[in-house]
């Protein structure tokens, strides 16, 4: 039994056919040899094409097996296909050769053409057999694969997580001491003293932008009704200074479910990509969409160009010298968190504009109700 089941392994496959084939290629030249005083040319002609012909095709297929897109694991198969079909033809021929009433002249001429002809059938079939076998094995080994790399990127993905809240726990113990211990001390610089407390609440953001990127909205409690006006312009007023400043047009009424603080810092890195690209006098405008299905910023600067829309969302990717090219990664993040979609494109004066839709919006009856509820 074990040599049996060696016999038909893939190891031997090819073997099995490159003999069989080679076996029909001697037997017809011994049959030719024996036969050939008294047999016809167009007869022996008939005999090498119907018998060595499939010798040569076996032989071949033995050589090239290992070589075709067929798996291994089912070479076998071809080989069992070959030989029932040889079987099956040998069976046939010796059910006529055996029956009292039948006749058939010259029974070895006709065992070796049915035979051969036999097994190149079933090598016909077995290959197509096998190839369909081949594609069940891919996509059985794809689909494998895929639970593989999908079961790594959830681990990498719980570590990143884990990550993320180990480092704003780490980060929050020391914020908050520093924060008590400088709202204790008597400030002797009250300028000084704005921009400590301005750094530990930035501080704070990030912590929060940090979870939220990682672990999306259900890392935040404070969804609530937000005016997208309100955020825009608070976010205006953080990034423009004496030396940096641009005009800034507000043209939307809309209120969508966010957190403020996550609305205003996504306002921030925008504005801030516009002053850093388009000076000074630049204008940033931030409207509702015309299908009323989210907002837009956009401004009047150089623009972003088409070939490169996708490099600046990737991190480090920067035009300046000096920068750091996390802006834009952070803000596509913080949209991505809240499932929002949004593109790149060009404003109507070749400047950037930046779409955000399928936006939690808040209709005017509903923000009444709710603060109604706060009150």
């Amino acid at each position: 039994m074990a040599s049996l089941s060696q016999f038909f392994s893939e190891d031997h496959a090819g073997w099995v056919l490159a003999v069989l084939g080679g076996s029909f290629v001697l037997l017809t030249a011994l049959h030719i040899a024996v036969a050939h005083t008294d047999q016809p040319l167009a007869e022996t002609l008939i005999d090498t094409i119907l018998i060595a012909g499939p010798g040569f095709g076996l032989l071949y297929t033995g050589y090239r097996l290992p070589r075709t897109e067929i798996h291994e694991t089912v070479y076998p198969s071809v080989v069992k296909w070959s030989l029932g079909g040889l079987g099956v033809m040998l069976g046939v021929v010796g059910l006529l050769i055996l029956n009292p009433g039948g006749s058939v002249d010259r029974p070895v001429r006709a065992l070796l053409i049915a035979t051969a002809l036999g097994s190149v059938g079933g090598l016909g079939i077995g290959l197509h057999d096998a190839r369909a076998q081949t594609r069940a094995v891919e996509a059985e080994q794809y689909s494998y694969a895929l639970e593989q790399a999908n079961a790594r990127i959830e681990r990498q993905h719980q570590r990143l997580e884990s990550f993320a809240g180990m480092l704003a726990h780490e980060l929050r113990n020391p914020l908050q001491i520093a924060q008590i211990y400088h709202q204790q001390e008597q400030p002797q610089n009250e300028q000084a003293a704005e921009e400590v407390a301005t750094a530990h609440d930035r501080i704070e953001e990030m912590i929060d932008i940090l979870l939220i990127t990682v672990r999306g909205k259900s890392a935040t409690t404070a969804v609530e009704p937000v005016a997208i006006a309100d955020q825009a312009t608070d976010a205006w007023a953080a990034v423009t200074t004496d030396t940096v400043d641009g005009e800034l047009v507000v043209e939307t009424e809309e209120t969508v479910q966010a957190d403020a603080a996550h609305l205003q810092y996504l306002f921030r890195q925008l504005f801030r990509n516009s002053l850093e690209h388009g000076g000074s006098d630049v204008t940033v405008r931030v409207a509702s969409l015309p299908d009323q299905e989210g907002f837009y910023i956009e401004d009047d600067g150089p623009g972003i160009p088409e070939d490169v829309r996708e490099d600046v969302l990737k991190v480090g990717f920067t035009t300046k010298a000096d920068g750091q090219g996390l802006g834009l990664t952070f803000a596509a993040q913080l949209a991505e968190a809240y499932d929002w979609t949004w593109t790149i494109t060009e404003s109507a004066t070749d400047g950037a504009r930046f779409e955000f839709r399928d936006v939690d919006q808040v209709a005017p009856e509903q923000e009444d109700e709710e603060e109604v509820h706060r009150n």
